[in-house]
């Protein structure tokens, strides 16, 4: 539940999504980094949320995880506001916090 209520706290409100490594998820809500992944996978399972997988910004060939949140406004994703707007926020968000 802790990690449930990081998302919604820290989710963009424009997209329902969050975009958090396991580092960042660690330090701020202090789920030890080896309980991240069962937790998710808790989460998911039960359709708390959704996970994603989007490009990361490390390389081409990486991947990171995005996760939307399902029963927060539920048609609010990237098929009913425009993958192109969410991918450009998204990068500005990221350029913004590098």
């Amino acid at each position: 539940m802790k990690l449930y209520l990081l998302f919604v706290a820290r989710r963009d409100n424009e997209t329902n999504r969050v975009d958090l490594s396991y580092d960042k998820i660690t330090e701020y809500s202090g789920i030890a980094r080896q309980h991240i992944t069962s937790a998710l996978t808790i989460l998911s399972v039960n359709g708390w949320i959704v996970v994603d997988r989007q490009q990361s910004d490390l390389n081409e060939f990486a991947t990171a995880n995005s996760y939307r949140l399902r029963y927060l406004e539920p048609y609010r994703h990237a098929g009913t506001t425009g993958r192109a707007e969410i991918d450009d926020r998204t990068q500005a968000l990221r350029e913004m916090i590098s």
